[in-house]
């Protein structure tokens, strides 16, 4: 089974490739890089992790100022 995914893999990584080195200019190249699913599965994981580095940041912040008030 897992051999199997990974020649599937390999097959759309080449037609990845491929479709990128036939692309005339950038923009074409970012709208196929775009039109991939597995690229948007890699901007949810990067905005998630955002978020929570974020709110994490926010929580400790609130943290301090509670402890600056508390003396």
């Amino acid at each position: 089974m897992s051999v199997s995914t990974l020649s599937t893999l390999k097959e759309t990584v080449e037609e990845f490739k491929t479709q990128i080195e036939l692309a005339t200019d950038f923009w074409d190249k970012v709208e196929i890089f775009f039109d991939t699913y597995k690229i948007w599965i890699l901007v949810g994981l990067i905005v998630v992790l955002g978020i929570v580095v974020a709110v994490n940041l926010v929580m400790a912040k609130r943290r301090r100022d509670s402890r600056q008030n508390r003396h």
